[in-house]
């Protein structure tokens, strides 16, 4: 067992942007998303525990096209962005950063594919948030936007597409951060099982 290679399961993770739809306004673009920078404490990707550091009441305070807080993606209704977590994983939640006021997302739905071109692709389902302090109220930017969670379909794939269907009011989206919670599994412990059973067997 000392070949094992690491588990990442229950690990918060971001991941790469290899396309989007074109900001709106203000430089907000989609990589905004995964860069931390609007979060008020950084994790490390594949190793931080996704449970433990939402219980740290994480915000963000980049979530607007105020240049105080320069952070965060603001689009198009219907924009899409493509994100490559870097190895094929099974995605079981997202975490979600929202906008402070009513320009943040209502609708939006996440597909998962083993490849950029999203051929086969399968949903990890269709969501609603809540902006503000996740109550629909405009909330001061200087608290920061609490997290929402939200239960994927745990499917696995390397490419995942977010497509940002509607915002509450407008005609803009605007979203500060997003997260995985991941799982992958751990080849050279299970081909060490399998050889220990076949022993075991023969």
């Amino acid at each position: 067992f000392s070949l094992s290679s690491t588990v990442y399961a229950g690990a918060i993770t971001s991941g790469t942007v290899i396309a989007s739809t074109a900001s709106a306004c203000c430089g907000l673009t989609a990589d905004k998303l995964f860069d931390q920078s609007g979060l008020s404490l950084g994790y490390t990707g594949g190793v931080t525990d996704f449970d433990a550091y939402l219980a740290s009441n994480t915000t963000a305070t980049g979530t607007s096209t105020n240049p105080n807080f320069p952070a965060g993606y603001f689009a198009p209704l219907g924009a899409t962005v493509d994100v490559d977590v870097g190895q094929s994983l099974t995605l079981t939640r997202l975490a979600m950063w929202n906008d402070h006021d009513y320009q943040g997302v209502n609708a939006f739905h996440l597909l998962i594919a083993d490849n950029a071109a999203f051929t086969g692709a399968v949903s990890l389902g269709s969501f609603n948030a809540l902006y503000g302090n996740n109550d629909n109220v405009n909330l001061n930017y200087a608290i920061g936007a609490p997290h929402q969670v939200f239960d994927l379909a745990d499917a696995t794939g390397r490419y995942v597409r977010v497509v940002f269907d509607t915002a509450h009011i407008g005609d803009r989206i605007n979203v500060g951060e997003l997260a995985f919670d991941t799982q992958v599994p751990e080849p050279a412990s299970l081909a060490l099982l399998g050889l220990g059973l076949a022993g075991l067997g023969f």
